[in-house]
């Protein structure tokens, strides 16, 4: 009797000791919370202070409402996800070395690894309303089999400045995955599969491909040091970003609707040669089109319409084609910014849109032609800090500014067709050199042309007529050169008006003063013995 006693002891021994070991222990020592029992901790927080490298911190089920933060090379293992539940008002982080975390339900706060390297979190589910998993300045992370959403307009995941992540069947919904970086190594060493989904569709990214056509049922688009590949007939609808494309080169992305993503709907970094055509990419919370240090690609036939930022935006990007796009009802229409040089924007239609229809913000050697440019919030054409551009036989009306021009010096404004702006047709302000020659400006709500402390610019030959203002008014603007303009009906002046008056006054006053000391020279050389001429003429 006594033994059948000890075996069923010894069985209920090894029963409780099955029910309360952790899975995946490792070596260590095992530290538990939350069974109440001798040796157990009433928080996480208790039970990781007291472990060392190598540790286990097991969790049992319950909600567990504490921040926490892990230095150590430690595993923390939940009892499950939906049992096992931590929330707090703030995100889990992970520094350093080795540290495991899994199978837990993390509530209103995220994860976040830190300068870590050879980490895992795995069977977790993630909710929080920044990103979900945050990888900052580290190496060598697994994110596996996760549930992840982010409650706000973060990703679920993001990559910031890491190496070698490696993410395999998670789910990510709402929001999908966003990378950040800086060299190649911060998009192209990651081992990301197609097993995980955004928004119940496979993330497909592809790096060191050459060739091949990504799936139609792409939930989400990464290409990394990728060459002729083919991105077609995409149906992307939310999500952090849509299609994604960095050192790149010669690559297609066409006939795809990208829509209602909220970061960069389709983005090109440090790609050259591509091309986007024919694409409808439509109400995303950011910018709809973004090339960022990206040169020598095509942008053609697309619609852009009702983004929150910019429609089609260029940074630092140069020697680009952005043709043939209709871009209206975003918050700005084509940008073009930071040494943004020698691009051609032309035949494009921008309408509608809060701000600018097409801008330059410090960039030169762009040619805007051949654009139709009307019902702009601010102005259709904008030219800031940017010298020796063109803009040529544009047809740009009923907006507030024609265009606008400030700081911008060298340019040409040829042959364009400025009616029915409410301010000003073409409005200069503080600019210098630059050539308005051949335009239309008819209908404008205040002057035809008005430049504001401006000098050294030339108008010549332009038609200017039935303005409520001055057909051309200058104002602390001196030293230009005002030839052949046809004016005819304008509110502000009769003929040329004061206007014309004021601006060749000093122009005359020196030609009056050169002419006084070239006759004195004269009369003193007369007096003087003859010898060579100090002046030739």
């Amino acid at each position: 009797m006594k033994a059948r006693l000890v075996v069923l002891l010894l069985l209920l021994s090894v029963s409780f000791s099955a029910m309360t070991s952790p899975p995946d222990t490792v070596a260590g020592s095992t530290f538990y919370v939350g069974w109440g029992g001798p040796g157990n901790y009433t928080t996480i927080r208790e039970a990781i202070n007291v472990t060392s490298p190598g540790d286990t911190v097991y969790v049992h089920s319950g909600s567990y409402h504490e921040s926490l933060t892990i230095y150590k090379s430690i595993a923390l293992i939940g009892e499950g996800p939906e049992s096992t539940i931590i929330s707090a008002d703030g995100p889990i982080e992970i520094y350093g070395d080795l540290v495991t975390i899994t199978g837990f339900g993390i509530e209103d706060n995220g994860v976040r690894f830190i300068d870590a390297t050879n980490c895992r979190i795995s069977n977790s589910t993630i909710a929080w309303r920044d990103h979900g998993i945050w990888v900052k300045d580290s190496r060598n992370i697994t994110i596996e089999n996760n549930t992840i959403s982010s409650l706000s307009d973060e990703s679920a995941v993001y990559l910031d400045l890491s190496v070698s992540v490696t993410l395999t069947g998670n789910s990510m919904s709402n929001m999908g995955l966003g990378i950040r970086g800086t060299s190649l190594e911060h998009w192209n060493t990651h081992e990301i599969e197609s097993s995980n989904v955004v928004n119940g569709k496979p993330l497909y990214y592809w790096k060191n491909a050459n060739g091949g056509n990504v799936p139609p049922d792409a939930g989400q688009v990464f290409l990394v040091n990728c060459t002729n590949v083919v991105v077609e007939n995409l149906n992307i609808n939310g999500g952090y970003a849509g299609i994604h494309v960095f050192f790149s080169s010669n690559n297609t992305i066409s006939n795809n609707s990208v829509s209602f993503v909220e970061w960069r709907a389709v983005f090109l970094y440090n790609s050259s040669y591509n091309t986007l055509a024919n694409n409808n990419v439509s109400m995303n919370g950011n910018i709809a089109i973004h090339l960022e240090s990206s040169n020598h690609n095509t942008i053609a036939d697309n619609e852009v319409w009702g983004n929150s930022k910019s429609g089609i935006h260029l940074t630092g990007s140069s020697h680009n084609s952005v043709t043939g796009n209709r871009v209206s009802g975003n918050y700005g229409g084509i940008l073009a910014f930071l040494s943004s040089n020698n691009n051609t924007i032309a035949e494009n239609t921008c309408s509608d849109n809060e701000g600018t229809g097409i801008r330059l913000g410090n960039s030169q050697y762009n040619t805007i032609t051949g654009n139709t440019v009307h019902s702009n919030g601010f102005s259709g054409l904008s030219l800031r800090d940017s010298d020796t551009n063109w803009i040529e036989e544009n047809s740009v009306h009923f907006n507030h500014y024609g265009v606008y021009v400030n700081a911008s010096d060298r340019n040409v404004i040829d042959n364009n067709t400025f009616s029915s702006n409410s301010g000003d047709g073409i409005f200069v302000d503080a600019s210098e050199h630059n050539t308005i020659s051949g335009n239309m400006v008819s209908t404008s709500g205040r002057n035809g042309i008005f430049l504001n402390d401006s000098s050294f610019n030339t108008i010549v030959n332009n038609t200017i007529s039935h303005n409520e203002g001055s057909g051309i008014r200058l104002k602390a603007s001196n030293l230009n050169i005002l030839l052949e303009n046809t004016l005819v009906g304008n509110g502000g002046d009769n003929g040329q008006g004061f206007t014309w008056l004021w601006a060749v006054a000093p122009f005359v006053v020196l030609v009056v003063i050169a002419a006084v000391a070239f006759v004195v020279i004269r009369m003193r050389k007369k007096k003087e013995p003859e010898g060579p001429s100090g002046l030739h003429m």
